[in-house]
Formats: structure tokens, sequence, C-alpha cells
């Protein structure tokens, strides 16, 4: 593993802590506003397309 791949490791852990942080908060609030869990499901398959086309 190069520096830059564990860097990139480390960015990828941190950016998935701070997403299930957020998607905690919306999940909680989702429940009392459906639309916004809507949103939130398809940002969330986005972000993780993203993610995983980043790692790749």
């Amino acid at each position: 593993m190069t520096e830059t791949d564990s860097a990139g490791v480390v960015w990828s852990l941190v950016f998935l802590a701070a997403l299930v942080g957020v998607y905690g908060y919306i999940i909680r609030v989702g429940i009392h506003h459906k639309p916004v869990f809507g949103i939130a499901k398809h940002s969330l398959r986005y972000w993780w397309h993203r993610l995983v086309h980043v790692t790749k």
C-alpha cells in the first residue's frame, strides 16, 4: 500500500463516518417528514456510487 492509497482509505472512512452521522439525523427527522427520507435514500445511493468510483 502506498501513502496515497492509505490516505484515500482514511478519507473514505472519515467520509463514511460523516455520512452515517448525517443520515442517522435525517432518518430520525425523516420518520416525521417522509419526503426527506426519499431524498436521503436517493442521495445515499448517489454518494455510494461516487465513493465506489473513487476507491476503485
